[in-house]
């Protein structure tokens, strides 16, 4: 039974991560320390169960999504493999960073940001339709390296996926939510790997884990997660093909609200 909520988590992830590139930590994240709290693990513990399991869950689940995006042509690979590498740095530069910086201090300045990211969208014209119409604009070097830095860094440190900078981002350079989705989903693959791999390599062996677990990644959430995902991606996918760009644009408003309350808590 405590496959259940996980398989339902996973679901409603599968289907976000398709369809607006997002979902991962803002859903398994909070399910994860409501479960825990259950089985009476205490609160530091579930939060290094938790964020370390999300980024496995989106490592995976990216994959999956990501071949889904492939073959209906929405992935930009040549802005991905101009930014990928970036990526993989900030994810490892991130996992040695949260031995050194609080927690809390990245939290402030993550919802400062996302919540910079939630104002402009209401005031600025970046999501009208006939922007979309014009000729995407490739982002230069510097402009790449500062978003991948950045996607890869802040994951690490608090088990969310990058589309909260990715869509953004893809979105100002004028390319439409399902390009923006498809370059989250991408990216979170080699994120989620190498910062796993950091902060799995500071974690196996302790002692005090539950049951389950090797080191801070929990698999029974992680293979329930992975089930729910399997029947959540394709509708994901399914639905940014059909859904308008403004109800795709509000749903990922909506997801970065849900950040913010998140990170307030």
């Amino acid at each position: 039974m405590i496959l259940v909520p996980y398989i339902v988590a996973g679901v409603f992830t599968g289907i976000l991560s398709g369809w607006v590139g997002a979902g991962g930590g803002i859903v398994i994240v909070p399910v994860m320390l409501w479960l825990a709290a259950q089985q009476g693990i205490n609160t530091t513990l579930a939060m290094h169960l938790a964020v370390t399991t999300s980024l496995g869950f989106i490592m995976v689940n990216s994959l999956y999504t990501t071949f889904h995006h492939y073959r209906s042509n929405n992935l930009v690979i040549p802005l991905f493999k101009g930014t990928v590498i970036f990526t993989v740095i900030g994810a490892l530069i991130g996992g040695q960073l949260d031995k050194i910086i609080p927690v809390a201090f990245v939290k402030i300045l993550f919802t400062v940001i996302i919540i910079s990211v939630l104002v402009q969208s209401f005031f600025n014209r970046i999501n009208q339709v006939g922007r979309f119409e014009c000729q995407p604009m490739y982002p230069g070097f510097l402009s790449r390296s500062i978003m991948g830095f950045s996607v890869g860094i802040l994951a690490s440190l608090v088990g969310i996926g990058g589309s909260a900078i990715t869509n953004p981002y893809m979105q100002y350079h004028r390319y439409p939510m399902k390009k923006s989705a498809a370059m989250s989903t991408a990216l979170a693959f080699p994120m989620g790997l190498f910062a796993l791999a950091s902060l799995l390599a500071s974690s196996v062996g302790m002692v005090g884990l539950p049951y389950g677990s090797v080191g801070y990644l929990y698999l029974p959430a992680f293979t329930g997660l992975l089930i729910g995902s399997l029947l959540g991606s394709p509708l994901g996918v399914w639905l940014v093909k059909r859904a308008s760009e403004q109800i795709s644009v509000w749903v990922f408003r909506i997801i970065l609200l849900a950040v913010v309350i998140q990170m307030v808590r």
